[in-house]
């Protein structure tokens, strides 16, 4: 009986060391999944695109590197929108879309607080695009797009 367990415990240890946990992907290579994602997965595609390319515009931006961080920000604005769409056309993942969507808004912001003042600008329209995308969602989640003259008619 020791044996056998022996046995069992080996061979899970083997099963461990034979899987490592998938390494992260870098930002090519999401922002390469994100520009070919579609349908169902893309949400959480995108979304995680969106997020790993505003990290790297953040690195830029304290790198000093301005004009690659506002590159960076409005692909990440361009990927939040095409989850926001995958979202509301799928009429799937959209509470935690809009959930990431604020978060991602919310980092933006947090970034443009460390900016100058001339680099400002650009990220709170790219803010105000995510947010805007947001309320798609919310418009789609609640169907706040009829009359409520509508709901009584039936």
């Amino acid at each position: 009986m020791r044996q056998v367990l022996e046995v069992c415990v080996l061979l899970a240890l083997l099963a461990v060391v034979a899987h490592p946990a998938d390494k992260p992907q870098s930002v090519e290579e999401l922002r390469s999944s994100a520009e070919a994602a579609d349908g169902e997965h893309c949400t959480r595609v995108c979304v995680e695109a969106a997020k790993a390319i505003t990290e790297e515009a953040n690195q830029f931006f304290t790198d000093g590197k301005v004009q690659q961080g506002h590159a960076d920000i409005k692909d990440a604005v361009r990927f939040a929108q095409k989850a926001a769409v995958a979202s509301v056309k799928s009429r799937k993942k959209q509470k935690q879309t809009e959930i990431a969507l604020r978060k991602l808004e919310r980092r933006i912001l947090d970034i443009m607080e460390t900016l100058n003042f001339e680099d400002k600008p650009q990220l709170q329209q790219a803010a105000d695009a995510i947010d805007k995308s947001r309320a798609s969602i919310l418009t789609a989640m609640f169907d706040l797009d009829k009359d409520p003259k509508d709901k009584d008619r039936k």
